[in-house]
């Protein structure tokens, strides 16, 4: 049997419905593999989270078919400006000089949200995929063949068998840190912001699209999110 046919008689489950857990299965569902997705909450979160994937990111959500509607619902953009608080000096600069070196010289800005949901979209699509919403899991066992988890919905608790689990649910993983018992290395800075979303025509009131206000006691990123006048303004507390 081929490796492709192979993969095809699985079945993987992802936690997690933010953009990672809905890339990723989309991924694996458009090469048809047999999806699961679950998540906890009853819905995609929209608070204010990321908004802005990178040039570098783009050339992946093209493969994925994603990049159109993501352009439409968002927007892409060169330009960015760092301004000095204490003195009002601006500094601007752009990603331009990235245009002979790639086909994708921009960044996408675009709510974390709206970027899941168009995801979604897509991998409802596929007959080999399902999501889940308001279901969490709470256990993991291995063995040779695959794993079992099990899910808390609002129908109950069941057992799900899968070759693979797949956890994308965030630096707070039910997977990793609660049932796994893993670590998630790194650091936390000492300084804390608060995020907002407001809608309000800033570039009319002189920002540019993309802000950073460079200052010990006032820094704060202001970016405009999508084409409606949606802006994002984190702060440092």
């Amino acid at each position: 049997m081929r490796r492709e046919e192979t993969l095809q008689h699985q079945h993987i489950l992802v936690t997690g419905g933010g953009p990672v857990g809905f890339l990723t299965a989309l991924g694996l569902a458009q090469r048809g593999i047999r999806v699961t997705l679950v998540e906890a909450e009853p819905g995609i979160v929209n608070s204010p989270r990321a908004m802005v994937y990178h040039w570098s990111v783009l050339e992946g959500l093209d493969k994925l078919g994603l990049l159109d509607d993501a352009k439409q619902r968002g927007f892409t953009k060169q330009d960015y400006c760092h301004t000095v608080f204490r003195t009002g000096e601006r500094i601007y600069w752009s990603l331009d000089p990235l245009t002979d070196e790639t086909d994708y010289p921009f960044n996408l800005h675009l709510g974390q949200n709206d970027l899941a949901e168009i995801a979604r979209q897509h991998l409802a699509r596929l007959p080999n995929a399902e999501v889940r919403f308001g279901t969490r899991i709470s256990g993991v066992t291995q063995d040779a063949d695959g794993v079992t988890a099990t899910l808390e919905g609002a129908d109950g608790t069941e057992e799900l068998r899968a070759d693979w689990l797949i956890g994308c649910d965030g630096a707070g993983s039910a997977v990793r840190e609660k049932i796994l018992k893993l670590n998630f290395f790194g650091i936390t800075w000492p300084e804390r912001f608060i995020a907002t979303n407001l809608r309000f025509d800033l570039e009319a009131h002189g920002y540019a699209r993309a802000n950073f206000m460079m200052d010990d006691v006032y820094g704060a990123i202001i970016a405009k999110i999508d084409q409606t006048d949606l802006w994002r303004v984190t702060f440092m507390e």
